[in-house]
């Protein structure tokens, strides 16, 4: 069940690119999972500063050149406050 979830949250999401002649690929296999999580991981050991936004559900992640990358999840937002990140110190 939650394997066919996942599919079909990705096929939408890949599909809405789609639309908009944007295309994304999905990546659900193991082995590709395995990848992202290691290419994330060095991303975020890498970020130099964070804002987090619980209000908006955004998470913005600072990098050394000083560009930002944001991430739209209000989970992920929550789990980030949650956790005193907004906090100083």
């Amino acid at each position: 069940m939650a394997e066919e979830k996942i599919k079909t949250t990705a096929d939408r999401i890949v599909e809405l690119g789609a639309e908009l002649e944007a295309p994304g690929h999905a990546a659900l296999e193991d082995s590709s999972v395995v990848k992202a999580r290691a290419v994330l991981h060095q991303w975020v050991s890498e970020m130099k500063g964070i804002v987090v936004n619980p209000a908006l559900g955004r998470v913005t992640v600072i990098h050394a050149s000083g560009s930002a990358s944001s991430i739209a999840s209000a989970d992920l937002a929550f789990q980030m406050s949650a956790a005193g990140v907004m906090r100083s110190g």
